[in-house]
């Protein structure tokens, strides 16, 4: 579907004119949108002449004219012909509420490298490596209590063979690193 413009022909310089052509010759564009532009260039005029004339639009009253109420929204095709194309639009800031709670937010998370404030950053503490030695006594020390808990419960009978070898094998474990250790010492 071709677009059809119908915004009223601008007039260009004759040194504007020769400036975009060598601008468009100049370019890493394709040839094919060379050709779109060169077409596009001659159907605008090139006698210099005054400021281009406004089609409708607004006469006297707010000078911002349909910019304000258009602002934020969706601009149609007939608004921004009636438009003068030389004229900013007017900056309206956006009304979000207490300005003085949003500084605070932004401060707090500067000061927190972005995390909420009332989070508490987590302290890493360094992790104390035992020796295997301490831990087969811990988990030595650790059956027996649950021995003792289920003694407790009247439920040690179920658990007391399982736990006892658990037990002897780590015995038999400690055994095995004591004999090691002293050999090590030995030599």
């Amino acid at each position: 579907m071709e677009r059809k413009h119908t915004a009223p022909p601008v007039r260009l310089s004759q040194q504007t004119s020769s400036l975009v052509h060598s601008m468009i010759n100049t370019s890493n564009l394709s040839e094919y949108q060379k050709r779109e532009l060169e077409k596009q260039l001659k159907g605008i005029d090139t006698k210099p002449t005054a400021k281009p004339k406004r089609v409708g639009g607004n006469v006297g009253g707010d000078p911002f004219g349909s910019s304000i109420k258009s602002y934020g929204s969706k601009k149609t095709q007939g608004t921004i012909l009636d438009e003068d194309p030389y004229k900013r639009e007017r900056y309206l800031p956006s009304s979000s509420g207490d300005k003085s709670k949003q500084k605070e937010k932004l401060q707090t998370a500067m000061e927190n490298h972005g995390k909420p404030k009332d989070i508490p950053i987590p302290k890493i503490e360094p992790v104390v490596k035992k020796d295997r030695f301490e831990t087969l006594i811990d988990e030595i020390e650790d059956r027996k209590k649950f021995l003792e808990g289920m003694r407790a419960y009247g439920k040690a009978e179920k658990y007391e063979r399982t736990i006892n070898q658990e037990i002897e094998i780590r015995i038999a474990e400690l055994e095995l690193l004591q004999k090691n250790y002293e050999k090590e010492e030995a030599s």
